[in-house]
């Protein structure tokens, strides 16, 4: 999952990034909220933690800006504006959720897992595909009795793909995806991850794989195996 964080307090990002790093969601930071509408021209993201009081542009004439221009991504709002007219205006303008600063970062990651489950339509942590079952709470991948712990940026690229089976996604849309955008990864880093997360679903799991489709990328798919 990307999240772009959209906040002028820069140690408070600092932070957050390291937090949310942890739990393997790759993260986009921008201390300025111009700098943060460029981004969501360059990447598609998955969440928007926004804070509300920021110089130039405030969270709430940010938030009406992205929607007027169709883009439908969560929002999750940070402010120590906690009164209700606060919180109700945030969620008229089209947010998911708002979150008054102080907050504890465990609260914060609840939530946006809550933001997940809700977009997805799943009522735990489970992200299942033809039996094969990605747990994102532990990243943990799962096939029968069979399990298997998944690396960071492996997580990041599976969840990816059984969140939208069956789509192609170049190694470019592979890498904007999972890998933040002040990092210095390439295609030839895709790759390995690639390369050890088909080893991995391989090596629990027959009939699913991530597959090559020449000249367009990759996709996760079922492959009904031949009786013998």
């Amino acid at each position: 999952m990307k999240i772009l964080l959209v906040d002028d307090e820069i140690d408070l990002t600092d932070s957050l990034k390291e937090v949310l790093s942890k739990e393997n969601f790759s993260v986009d930071v921008a201390n300025d909220p111009y700098d943060g509408l460029e981004f969501l021209k360059i990447s598609k993201y998955d969440l928007i933690i926004l804070d509300i009081m920021m110089p130039k542009l405030n969270g709430y004439e940010f938030l009406k800006k992205i929607r007027e221009e169709k883009n439908d991504t969560s929002v999750i709002f940070l402010s120590a504006k906690s009164e209700l007219n606060d919180k109700l205006q945030g969620l008229e303008l089209g947010a998911d959720d708002y979150l008054p600063k102080p907050f504890s970062s465990k609260e914060l990651v609840a939530r946006i897992r809550a933001i997940i489950r809700r977009n997805n339509k799943n009522s735990n942590n489970i992200v299942e595909f033809h039996g094969l079952k990605l747990n994102l709470s532990n990243y943990t991948l799962e096939y029968g009795d069979k399990k298997v712990l998944l690396a960071n940026k492996e997580f990041q690229i599976l969840e990816l793909f059984m969140l939208n089976p069956n789509k192609v996604y170049s190694t470019n849309d592979i890498l904007n995806n999972v890998w933040s955008y002040e990092s210095y990864s390439d295609i030839t880093t895709v790759w390995t991850f690639l390369s050890n997360l088909r080893k991995k679903i391989a090596s629990i799991c027959p009939n699913v794989q991530i597959k090559l489709n020449r000249g367009l990328g990759y996709s996760l798919e079922y492959v009904q195996k031949a009786e013998n």
